[in-house]
Order: structure tokens, then C-alpha cells, then sequence
């Protein structure tokens, strides 16, 4: 992770005193989620995933939040990190749309409702089953805040999706994101390798039960050229933020739920790191790197 104290710091040991005090981990969560016992496995990497992720969109978030903020969340996953901002004060919408991809998150949002109990205090949470096409920003408003973590590899086009979301923008606000970039040809949802220049053939060569991975099977190849190409034609401006690629094979010494995700990769990383080949991934431009973490600004309305 990145991070150079501050705010940053501040907001990460609120989401951990938010989580301790509520007494919520995958291993709670899990225990509320009875029901889809008979899928364990599947329960279990969605649940842990969403928990051990957490932190990122927390990270993602911590270095633009102010006082009573007017905050959208895109792809709210269980809702835990919409939840806690709207603990903190701030006025939330968390979109997260059904799909066949993601069966369980409307149960797991139900637990995670159960082991949070209700928003008290000035902030409010509420909740849209819709996804980015279908929000309309004469119904919503303008937000001081519009973000989402590991979402827009899932969306069929990542850069109109940032074009419609600016609509939902207000003035002195922004938007930042957090996901792959598969300029880096390696994919997070599966942990494999991908063709280099051409990911979308790996899915030639991949076994059935990988390609056919609900997650994977949605990703778009998103990459940072893409995006900055939808953006400036739209007026909009694109800043990446820089070191995220380092900072995830730091990650693998610091977090065994990670680590244990991508364990595929975990000798790799060990070598290079013990040989200071690593070193040369520090120095990787953010257009190439992976994750990619990024804001959207654009010129004030009249």
C-alpha cells in the first residue's frame, strides 16, 4: 500500500477502530451467510476478497475527504466501505447492480447491514441496485466525491463510463478510481499472465474453468492509454498517481490473505526481491504499471 501519512493514515485507523468495534472480519461475515453454506469456497474468496480490499478503496479515498461530503460509490461490492464513510458523517449513495457474477452480494450486504447496525449520526447511507448507464444525475444530484476500487475493468467501456460519471460531479469536485491496468500483462482476478499487447487472446489459451471465471470473464482489458484517450476527448483531465505497482509486491511481505491469492506470483516476487530486480518495477511509469490509481478533473460549469 501507499501511503505517506496524514490523512491517509488517519482514515485507515478509523476503518480498522470501525471494524474492531463492530466486531466484523470475513470470519463474521461468513457466519451470517448460512444459507450459502453449500457453496463454501466461492463464499468464503468473495467475503475475504471484500475485507481484505477494503483498505485500498479506504487508501483510494482518504486524500480528498473533507468534512460532510456528498460521496457516490460505484460498484459497492458488500457496501462495508460505503457504510463506514457514511459512519464517519458523510452523505452516501453506493451503487452496486445484480449481476450472475457477483450472486451473493445482496445476502452479503444484508449481513454486513446486520453486523454495522444502522447509520447514526449526520451521515446516511442508501443504496441503488443500478449500474453507471443507468444512473441519471437529475435524479441523483452532484457529489462532492464519485469514486470506485477494481470496478471499471468490469464495465463494457471504461472511458464513457468516466465521461457519464462527471455528470454527477459538482464544482470543485472529482472523481478517482482504482483498478488494473492491463497495459501490465498480468490479471488480478485469476492471478495468471496475460499475452502481452494482445490480453484479450489469452482467453484462447487459458483452461475452460479460468476463462470462464465469473470475474474474469467481464474484464474489459482496461488500460491507461484508454482511458486518458476518452478523457481528453472529453475535456477531462487525468492525473495517475504514481509507485502503486512497487507498493503491491510490498504488499506480498505484509498481507498473507493477499499473498495466499496470488500465490502464483509469490516465487517471482521472492526472487526478484532477494536479487534487486525489484528495484526496476519502482521505476515503472504508472501508464504501464499495475494497479493504476487515478483522478478525474475537469473545467467548472458555468
Amino acid at each position: 500500500m501507499v501511503s505517506d501519512g496524514g490523512p491517509t493514515s488517519d482514515l485507515r485507523l478509523a476503518w480498522v477502530r470501525f471494524l474492531g468495534e463492530r466486531g466484523v472480519d470475513a470470519e463474521s461475515l461468513l457466519a451470517a451467510l448460512p444459507g450459502h453454506a453449500d457453496r463454501g469456497a466461492d463464499v468464503r474468496a468473495l467475503i475475504t476478497t471484500y475485507v481484505d480490499e477494503g483498505p485500498v478503496a479506504v487508501e483510494l479515498v482518504a486524500p480528498h475527504i473533507r468534512r460532510g461530503m456528498r460521496i457516490l460509490e460505484v460498484g459497492s461490492g458488500i457496501g462495508l466501505v460505503s457504510r463506514f464513510l457514511a459512519t464517519l458523517g458523510h452523505d452516501v449513495v453506493a451503487t452496486e447492480p445484480s449481476s450472475d457474477g457477483f450472486p451473493l452480494m445482496r445476502d452479503a450486504e444484508e449481513a454486513v447491514d446486520r453486523a454495522c447496525g444502522p447509520v447514526e449520526g449526520p451521515g446516511s447511507l442508501s443504496r441503488l441496485g443500478l449500474g453507471v448507464d443507468d444512473l441519471d444525475p437529475d435524479a441523483l444530484g452532484r457529489f462532492d466525491l464519485v469514486f470506485s476500487s477494481n470496478v471499471l475493468e468490469h464495465l463494457p467501456d471504461p472511458g464513457r463510463a468516466l465521461v457519464h460519471l462527471h455528470r454527477f460531479v459538482a464544482d470543485g469536485g472529482i472523481q478517482t478510481h482504482v483498478c488494473p491496468n492491463y497495459a501490465f500483462p498480468f490479471d488480478p482476478h485469476i492471478s495468471r499472465p496475460l499475452l502481452p499487447l494482445a490480453p484479450h487472446m489469452t482467453r484462447i489459451v487459458l483452461p475452460r474453468r479460468l476463462r470462464e471465471d465469473p470475474a474474469f470473464r467481464t474484464v474489459n482489458f482496461v488500460t491507461a492509454g484508454r482511458l486518458r484517450r476518452a478523457a481528453r476527448a472529453a475535456g477531462l483531465e487525468l492525473e495517475f498517481d504514481r509507485g502503486l505497482l512497487a507498493a503491491a509486491f510490498d504488499r506480498f511481505a505484509t498481507d498473507p490473505t493477499f499473498a495466499a491469492r496470488h500465490a502464483g506470483l509469490g516465487p517471482i516476487v521472492r526472487i526478484m526481491r532477494a536479487t534487486g530486480v525489484d528495484r526496476l518495477v519502482r521505476a515503472v511509469p504508472p501508464s504501464l504499471a499495475s494497479p493504476m490509481r487515478f483522478t478525474v478533473r475537469g473545467p467548472a460549469r458555468a
